[in-house]
C-alpha cells in the first residue's frame, strides 16, 4: 500500500553500506516514516578482494533520496549521512576515481598487515588511532597500492571514504567526519587531526586526505542540478554524520553496562563509553562517535552468514523447514550440544583474533552428533565468539547489564534465549529498524535545536521482545566458554601451516 505523503518537518537520513543503502525519515519526534534500501554488487574479481563501483553507490543514494522526497511530499529539514567504515579509494585532481571503492572485507593487504601488526610501529599505530591494525584498516591498503600499484598510487589527488566521493559529487567540497576519520587508522584520537605517523606508514601527505568535520556539523551549497534531481525547492542543509557502527550505538539509546549486538551476516558488539579505552592485546577498537564520545567494541566476520551456510548445505532434504524452524529444533538439544564445540571462523576473523587466516572447526565430533547437533554447535560458537569479543570491553563496574540486539539474528527466538544464557543478562531485541540511520537523524534533531541532547529523557527506547538468562544454563556456558577460549590459540599454528602446505604461493 502506497505511504500517504506528510507535511510534517522531517529529515532523511541516509546510512550508506557495504551491499546496499537504507534511506528513511524521520519526524522531530524521532518516529519514522517512509524508507527503503537498493541494493548493489559487491564485487569479487579475485580471491580475497571486495570491491564497489562508486559510481552505482552514486547513483543508488541518489536515486533513493529522490524517491522518499517524492513521497514525503515536502522538502527535508536537512540530509544527515552515515556510512560503512573502513572504504577507501583514490580519486585524481579532477575527482575522478582512479580505483573501485575497497571495503573493509577486501582481504588483499593481509600480508602487510600481519607483518605490521606486530612490530612497535603497529603497537603505537594501535595506540594512537584506535584501530586494529588488520586487513580491513584503510592504512594497509595504502601501503598496499604504494608497493602492488605504484603507477595508481602517484597519480593519486586524494584518498577518500565513499562517503567523502559522494559529499564532494553533490557539494563540491571534500570533507570526512571524524567518527568515520577514526576507523581509517589515520587519525590522532587525542588530537582529533590525522596522524603524521600513520601518514608516514602510507606514504602519503596530509593535503592528500580531506579536510575533518565534526559529526553534526552542518554543509550547504547542493548544486543545482542536484536539487532539480532531487525535488528540492532550494538548498538543503547537509549534516555529515559518521560511521554506522557509531551511529548505531547512538541510535539504540546505549546506556552505561549496556552492550549493542549487530547480528547480521556478521556481527558487531560495542559499547558507548566517554573515555578512550585500547586494549593491550589490540583485541578490540576504539572509534569516536564525536568528541568525548567513543565506541570500543569489536567485528567479527562470522556472524548468520555462517549458520546460512551450514543450513544451505545440511539441511537441503528437508525443503519444508526454513532457517527460523531448523533453529527451533535445536531446542530439543542439550546446552554444550552434547560434547560438540564449533570454532566459527568460516570467513577468517576480525576480532578477537584479528587473524585473516583462521578457519572453523568442529571439536568432539562423536557417532551421537546429527546435523541438529552441529547447528546447535555452530549457533553456539558464534555467540561465544562474540563473548570473547565483549570480554575485554571496559564496563563500569565490569557489569554487563543488558545487550540491545538488532539485525536479522535478533529474528530467532531461541538464538536469542541463547544469548542470554552465554552472556548471563537481559537480551533485548531494539523496536528501532533503522539504528544507524536513526542514530544520525538523532544528531540533526540536536543540531538544529529540537532537543538539547539526545538521552532518555527525551526518545523512548522499549523493546519489542525481552529475554532472560536460565541460572543453569548460563553456570553451564560459563564453564564451556573458559574451554572455548584456550581451543583456537592450540591449533592457530597448526592451522597456518596446513594453509600453507596446501597453498604454497599463498594466491
Amino acid at each position: 500500500m502506497e505511504q500517504t505523503k506528510s507535511s510534517q518537518p522531517y529529515f532523511i537520513a541516509i546510512d550508506i553500506g557495504t551491499s546496499s543503502v537504507k534511506i528513511a525519515t524521520f519526524d522531530t519526534k524521532g518516529e519514522l516514516g517512509h524508507h527503503l534500501s537498493h541494493a548493489y554488487e559487491l564485487q569479487s574479481p579475485q580471491v580475497g578482494y571486495f570491491e564497489l563501483d562508486p559510481e552505482v553507490v552514486f547513483q543508488a543514494v541518489c536515486r533513493g533520496i529522490q524517491q522518499v522526497r517524492t513521497q514525503q511530499g515536502t522538502d527535508p529539514l536537512a540530509l544527515c549521512w552515515g556510512s560503512a567504515m573502513h572504504s577507501i579509494m583514490i580519486v585524481d585532481a579532477d575527482a575522478q576515481p582512479l580505483t573501485p571503492i575497497l571495503t573493509w572485507a577486501d582481504n588483499r593487504s593481509a600480508d602487510i598487515a600481519q607483518a605490521l601488526k606486530g612490530g612497535d610501529t603497529g603497537k603505537m599505530l594501535y595506540r594512537e588511532c584506535g584501530t586494529p591494525i588488520h586487513a580491513m584498516n584503510p592504512l594497509t591498503k595504502l601501503i598496499w597500492w604504494r608497493q602492488n600499484q605504484p603507477e595508481v598510487f602517484e597519480k593519486a589527488h586524494l584518498f577518500v571514504s565513499i562517503k567523502a566521493y559522494i559529499f564532494y559529487r553533490l557539494l563540491g567540497i571534500w570533507r570526512e567526519d571524524i567518527s568515520l576519520a577514526s576507523s581509517s587508522g589515520l587519525l590522532n584520537l587525542e588530537k582529533l587531526g590525522w596522524s603524521p605517523l600513520a601518514l608516514e606508514q602510507g606514504g602519503i601527505r596530509r593535503d592528500q586526505l580531506p579536510e575533518l568535520a565534526a559529526p553534526d556539523e552542518l554543509f550547504n551549497g547542493l548544486s543545482e542540478v542536484w536539487r532539480t534531481y532531487f525535488g528540492f525547492s532550494g538548498d538543503i542543509p547537509q549534516l555529515i554524520g559518521g560511521s554506522d557502527g557509531c551511529l548505531a550505538n547512538l541510535g539504540s539509546l546505549c546506556q552505561p553496562g549496556e552492550l549493542v549486538l549487530s547480528l547480521g551476516t556478521s556481527g558487531a558488539i560495542r559499547l558507548t563509553s566517554p573515555e578512550a579505552y585500547f586494549d593491550p592485546e589490540q583485541r578490540s577498537f576504539c572509534y569516536l562517535l564525536e568528541a568525548g564520545a567513543y565506541i570500543i567494541g569489536g567485528a567479527t566476520n562470522n556472524g548468520a552468514a555462517v549458520l546460512k551456510h551450514f543450513v544451505d548445505h545440511w539441511f537441503a532434504h528437508e525443503p519444508n523447514k526454513g532457517l527460523p524452524e531448523l533453529v527451533a529444533d535445536t531446542k530439543d538439544i542439550p546446552s554444550g550440544s552434547e560434547g560438540l564445540v564449533f570454532l566459527p571462523y568460516l570467513l577468517g576473523e576480525r576480532a578477537p583474533l584479528w587473524d585473516e587466516q583462521a578457519r572453523a572447526s568442529f571439536i568432539g565430533l562423536a557417532k551421537i552428533h546429527g546435523p541438529t547437533h552441529l547447528l546447535k554447535a555452530v549457533m553456539e560458537g558464534i555467540l561465544l565468539n562474540l563473548k570473547a569479543i565483549a570480554a575485554p570491553l571496559p564496563l563500569p563496574g565490569q557489569q554487563l547489564k543488558a545487550i540491545w540486539v538488532t539485525g536479522g539474528g535478533s529474528r530467532l527466538p531461541a538464538w536469542m534465549q541463547m544469548c542470554a544464557d552465554i552472556f548471563g543478562c537481559p537480551v533485548h531485541l531494539s523496536n528501532q529498524r533503522e539504528q544507524a540511520a536513526f542514530g544520525t537523524a538523532l544528531l540533526g534533531l540536536r543540531r538544529l535545536g529540537y532537543v538539547s541532547e539526545i538521552s532518555l529523557a527525551h526518545f523512548s527506547r522499549e523493546p519489542i521482545a525481552s529475554y532472560y538468562p536460565d541460572r543453569h544454563r548460563q553456570a553451564f556456558y560459563e564453564a564451556l566458554f573458559k574451554l572455548f577460549s584456550n581451543f583456537y590459540p592450540k591449533i592457530q599454528a597448526d592451522l597456518h601451516a596446513l594453509q600453507q602446505l596446501n597453498n604454497p604461493s599463498g594466491d
